[in-house]
């Protein structure tokens, strides 16, 4: 799996997803999952945190989302510090990119495609601190 890895802060503080998302183009990606994802103070849509963490727990398959969904959640979600965001396809049952945040220290984008890993490599451009190559 090949990855790439962001480390620009904003603020002092890791990119929001936000700011991230809206530099990828995954247009084939129809829906997506957030499993184990840790929030910094709220969550979105009026959730308690720690519901809307719960919801995203692996053991329980994680939270689902269309795409036009995690466009609306994207909109009010606060600081991510820890938790992985997977794009799935309508065609597939395996990711086509994961996204993870470590820490709230890095954001780490890994694709097994090498035509996906190129293009999320160019449109990240001087965000990009380093690559793995596997």
């Amino acid at each position: 799996m090949n990855k790439l890895i962001v480390r620009r802060l904003e603020d002092g503080v890791l990119l929001p997803l936000q700011t991230l998302m809206g530099r990828l183009c995954l247009t084939e990606v129809s829906r997506w999952r957030l499993l184990d994802v840790e929030l910094f103070a709220r969550a979105p849509f009026h959730f308690p945190v720690t519901e809307f963490e719960e919801n995203t727990k692996t053991f329980k398959g994680g939270l689902t989302l269309s795409h036009h969904e995690f466009e609306d959640l994207l909109e009010q979600l606060p600081q991510v510090i820890d938790g992985e965001i997977h794009g799935l396809s309508c065609d597939t049952i395996e990711p086509l990119v994961r996204i993870e945040c470590q820490d709230a220290g890095q954001w780490e984008i890994s694709t097994t495609s090498k035509a996906l890993y190129l293009r999320l490599r160019q449109q990240l451009g001087d965000w990009l601190f380093s690559e793995v190559i596997s």
